[in-house]
């Protein structure tokens, strides 16, 4: 249970809360402003009205030992924690001359102890069972804490989540750097996280079959722009399927279209074997040729050869015959002409193509030309139908060798094919390929008007190949990963992205390819074998690379130079992100060393209690426990509870000189002396505190003072640990003791019957250690018998004591003393119970004495003040404390309590 703190988790909205702790008990404060509100991890202020605050009802003082309540201005749900963090620096009561010490100050000053020890032992108990708020502890940071990276922090659970949180953001946000046509979108789709997007067009072609991406990859940028707004199809395309040699230059070879030409693809076969076995000179026998068709036909059935037609010369035929001839014009060498004909020539002639300058060209033509020529069908002829081709044009066909099926290639093509051909791309084996691709891919090939990458930028996927997780490689530069590539990849990496690596011992450092990055802490489990010389350096660590590297740590604290680290001992080092090397961050306890320690506090809880009363149970010898009705500190014998006090160290300081040794001079001119202890040569005092000394002048205590300046003050300060400086000269030849107190000056007194013969030390028991009326007779070593009126007298001769008589003695009264007057023996009366004997200007006299007893030993004082008292100002008083004030003490004079 908590003595300091409370947490609330109100369900429904709530303003009062009770200052108590989980038990039930009040939470006391001296000052309001010792009390904290947090709600919902915000802190809200101590004020009247706004927002974010609260109040404190329940008292009219902000001394509040009974806690009371505290009012937030607004209802909350959630987590309210309230906590007392009491302020320890300052006394909460420093006495002063003059003051009046009150029941208030003394509780106060007690609870400013009480509630300290209560809130250290809340910290240590939420450090040791993980219940408690170790944001409370001023060395560690929250959750909502800001990261700060130094050696005097460490942090919870909660801030390094936290921070390995947003290291990674930042890391994925800063580190993963995407360019066309890949993009990365940061806190998508929500906070701290990322999406790697492909472009659609690249999406898609990772659909294309392995034979088409290669063909694609391997794509020069000039190749890939033939294409760009292109808008044939791929059976246009396929029209050059085939074709052996440029398409122009063959066109160029061929005939431009002519109507006759068109008109010859009608002749048979049998026709154009002949048209095209006739040599330059049988074509040329029409040229010039004026007969009509009847005229020649007139040799049509004419049968005879030159020969036989030359023997009509001087023939005298019939008429008939001659007649045959008549009206002939023709020459011999003309008629001649029809020697050889097999058939009537008219009919041959009417069969046959009439002169032309084209066709007299045709009879150029090879064999093969006329061949191909005449098996042109009537449909194949009619392409030239119309055609405006000239002679020159139709020529350009001269030496085609392209077969029918190759011509026809061009079938469909609808503009100048030369036009077209020049817009396009040469033969190219990569286009060859890209005629291969599925038809999908061609049409985002086609759709180039979205592609907006350059060649530059499309050059960057050359060679580039899809990684999968398991081939994903960190130190490649040709492969993309998958989107499941990147994603495991990351969630591999995420803990080394700014956070935590954590490995057995110092030969398990990461390999060299895989060290972490910049400011990783690397957490060694065991650091047994690290060794560090003394410089701060370690180079004992090893990586896991097949031949493990030498790991360097640097900048190990001065306090461990030289050092081995202990078995068990755990070690956190910071990357640097290269060349093995590691900065030191911080040693980690062993858990034994922990569990000794968490041991140590909980014997601690076990070993000390507060309560109003006494426990009656659960007691063991040597618990402590603070009983906060009498206000006093308790330790248990095995039987009883006994108030704790402890033996203070008295000693008599003397006055010498400064800086010296001897008597002292007190003449009303010096304020400052040196302190020595036994006389005033002995060894120089170490006085650390001035309120440690006891300083009479003249029979005045003197009022003790912080500082070395008495500017302005009564008393004395301590310049030094030996040298005392009074606020004025010490008066001419004025009378000065000086005792130091230790630290606590309460004697112990040893139990009834307690004290042995052989506890005591051999001659240590002086007379003033002897009561009165305590030695009996038999115990001293007299040489005869009493008798009554008897004295004990020293016999120098005998060295015993022996009874002799009385002489006659002016004593009157028992108790009367015999003293020696100017003149005579005189009898001083005796004094009242309690008085004591002290030297007058000459005689001795009694006087009252305050509470003396063990034969003036002793000086006992009460510890409690029921009544009100007043100290007047020409008087001094001293109290062994602590003292319970219950009245009013009124100080005009000087107090000391020690």
């Amino acid at each position: 249970m908590a003595y300091a703190q409370r947490t609330y988790t109100p369900g429904s909205s709530t303003t009062t809360f009770a200052l108590t702790t989980s038990g039930g008990d009040p939470i006391g404060y001296i000052k309001e402003s010792d009390v904290s509100v947090k709600v919902n991890g915000t802190t809200y202020t101590n004020a009247a009205s706004g927002t974010n605050t609260y109040q404190i009802s329940g008292s009219s003082t902000v001394e509040q030992p009974n806690g009371g309540n505290v009012v937030l201005n607004t209802g909350v749900t959630g987590t309210v924690i309230l906590q007392r963090t009491t302020a320890i620096q300052d006394a909460t009561v420093v006495y002063t001359a003059g003051s009046t010490l009150t029941s208030t100050d003394l509780n106060n000053a007690d609870n400013q102890i009480r509630f300290g020890l209560q809130e250290f032992s809340d910290d240590y108990a939420s450090l040791f069972s993980g219940t408690g708020d170790l944001t409370g502890l001023g060395a560690f940071l929250g959750g909502s804490d800001t990261w700060a990276s130094n050696d005097s922090k460490a942090a919870t659970t909660a801030a390094i989540d936290g921070q390995i949180d947003t290291k990674a953001t930042a890391k994925v946000k800063d580190d993963i750097i995407a360019t066309a046509p890949v993009s990365i979108a940061d806190d998508s789709p929500s906070a701290g996280k990322i999406t790697i997007s492909v472009d659609t067009e690249l999406t898609e072609l990772a659909t294309m079959s392995t034979g088409t991406a290669q063909a694609l990859a391997d794509l020069t940028g000039t190749e890939v722009q033939i294409l760009d707004g292109a808008t044939l199809t791929t059976t246009e395309l396929n029209y050059v399927d085939g074709v052996t040699s440029a398409v122009q230059t063959q066109i160029d070879g061929k005939q431009a279209l002519d109507a006759e030409l068109t008109e010859l693809a009608t002749m048979s076969s049998d026709t154009a074997s002949a048209l095209a076995d006739l040599t330059q000179s049988e074509a040329q026998i029409l040229d010039g040729a004026t007969v009509s068709t009847a005229e020649l036909n007139i040799l049509d059935g004419v049968t005879s050869t030159t020969a036989e037609l030359n023997i009509l010369d001087g023939v005298t035929a019939t008429a008939a015959e001659i007649n045959i001839i008549d009206g002939v014009t023709a020459t011999t060498a003309e008629i001649n002409y029809v020697d050889g004909v097999t058939s009537n020539v008219q009919t041959q002639l009417d069969a046959k193509q009439g002169l032309d300058a084209e066709l007299t060209e045709l009879a150029t033509m090879s064999s093969g030309t006329a061949s191909a020529l005449a098996d042109l069908t009537d449909a194949e002829v009619q392409i030239l139908d119309g055609a405006t081709v000239t002679t020159a044009e139709l020529n350009i066909l001269d030496g085609v060798t392209a077969t029918t099926a190759e011509i026809n290639y061009v079938d469909g093509v609808t503009s100048n094919v030369q036009t077209q051909v020049d817009a396009k791309q040469p033969l190219d084996a990569d286009l060859t390929t890209l005629a291969g691709m599925q038809g999908a891919t061609a049409s985002i090939l086609a759709g180039g008007t979205a592609l907006t990458s350059t060649l530059t930028e499309l050059n960057q996927i050359d060679g580039i190949t899809l990684a999968d997780t398991a081939s994903l490689d960190t130190t490649s530069n040709t492969k993309v990963p998958t989107s499941k590539a990147v994603a495991d990849h990351v969630a591999a990496s995420t803990t080394a992205l700014g956070g935590f690596v954590a490995i057995a011992n110092d030969a398990s450092f990461p390999a060299t390819a895989s060290m972490p990055a910049s400011g990783v802490v690397v957490s060694i489990t065991d650091a047994d074998d690290v060794v560090i010389n003394g410089s701060g350096v370690s180079t004992t660590g090893r990586t896991t690379d097949g031949t493990p590297a030498t790991v360097t740590i640097n900048s190990f604290p001065a306090s461990l130079y030289g050092e081995q680290l202990a078995a068990g001992v755990g070690l956190q080092v910071l990357s640097t992100g290269s060349s093995n090397t590691y900065t030191y961050h911080k040693v980690l306890a062993a858990e034994t060393d922990v569990k000794a320690l968490s041991d140590d506090i909980n014997d601690f809880n076990a070993r000390y209690r507060t309560d109003t009363s006494d426990p009656g149970s659960n007691n063991d010898e040597g618990d402590l426990f603070f009983n906060k009705t009498s206000n006093t500190m308790k330790v248990y014998d095995g039987s009883n509870w006994g108030e704790v006090t402890s033996t203070g160290d008295f000693k008599f300081l003397f006055l010498c000189p400064t800086g010296g040794s001897g008597a002292p001079t007190i003449d009303g001119s010096i304020d400052t002396y040196d302190l020595r202890e036994t006389t005033n040569s002995g060894t120089g005092a170490s006085v650390t505190n001035a309120a440690q000394l006891v300083v009479s002048v003249n029979g005045v205590i003197q009022q003790p003072n912080a500082g070395t300046s008495t500017s302005g003050l009564d008393g004395f300060v301590m310049t030094d640990a030996n040298t005392i400086k009074f606020a004025a000269n010490l008066p001419n030849g004025a009378d000065v003791f000086v005792i130091q107190v230790g630290s606590a000056v309460t004697l112990n007194a040893p139990a009834n019957n307690t004290v042995s013969t052989d506890v005591l030390q051999n001659l240590a028991v002086t007379n003033g250690k002897i009561a009165d009326d305590t030695i009996a007779e038999v115990k001293l070593d007299i040489s005869n018998a009493p008798a009554d009126g008897k004295y004990l007298q020293y016999k120098d001769s005998s060295d015993k004591l022996t009874w002799s008589t009385v002489s006659t003695t002016p004593t009157t009264t028992r108790g009367d003393i015999i003293y020696r007057a100017a003149s005579a023996d005189a009898r001083l009366a005796k004094g009242t119970s309690g008085q004591y004997l002290k030297i007058g200007a000459n005689d001795p006299e009694w006087a009252d004495v305050v509470a003396a007893t063990a034969d003036g030993v002793l000086w006992e004082n009460n510890l409690t003040i029921s009544n009100n008292y007043t100290i007047a100002s020409t008087k001094g008083a001293h109290s062994v404390g602590p003292i319970t004030n219950n009245a009013t003490v009124t100080v005009n004079g000087r107090w000391v309590i020690s």
